[in-house]
């Protein structure tokens, strides 16, 4: 569209700028997926995160399946887009399930998430307080 709108330079400019954008979000995600895989697999999976190799390839791994799937185009791109899109409200539904199922599993009176109680006094507590209310 910028190129369509001003000229083939801005459209160059926007669709490199936009290659770059996802090349450096992508070397983070590749990091990510490494040390989420070693967390899924245990602990004998203790040394993906800290391999250069090993996280240099799934960044090529993800670095080809975004060419493919822009290769492919909009057709395929909106059905990962959506379910990403459906992935995090499952994740936000059961975020916001977890606080009202948990507490009828644990024992009555145990589960205090939102406990409300009055900071001990002490000397150097109202010692603050004073120098505060002497400095307005």
């Amino acid at each position: 569209m910028a190129r369509l709108g001003f000229n083939d330079l801005t459209g160059f400019m926007v669709a490199w700028n936009l290659w770059l954008l996802g090349i450096t979000v992508m070397a983070g995600t590749g990091l990510i997926v490494a040390t989420n895989l070693s967390y899924a697999i245990g602990p004998s999976a203790a040394w993906m995160p800290g391999s250069k190799w090993f996280v240099s390839l799934i960044n090529c791994v993800l670095v080809v399946a975004l060419v493919l799937v822009t290769l492919r185009g909009l057709a395929l791109g909106k059905w990962i887009h959506n379910a990403g899109a459906v992935m995090l409200m499952v994740i936000y539904a059961a975020l916001i399930i977890i606080p009202f199922v948990s507490p009828a599993r644990l024992a009555a009176g145990s589960y205090h998430p939102l406990a409300i109680a009055m900071p001990a006094v002490h000397f150097l507590a109202l010692t603050f307080l004073a120098r505060w209310r002497l400095a307005r």
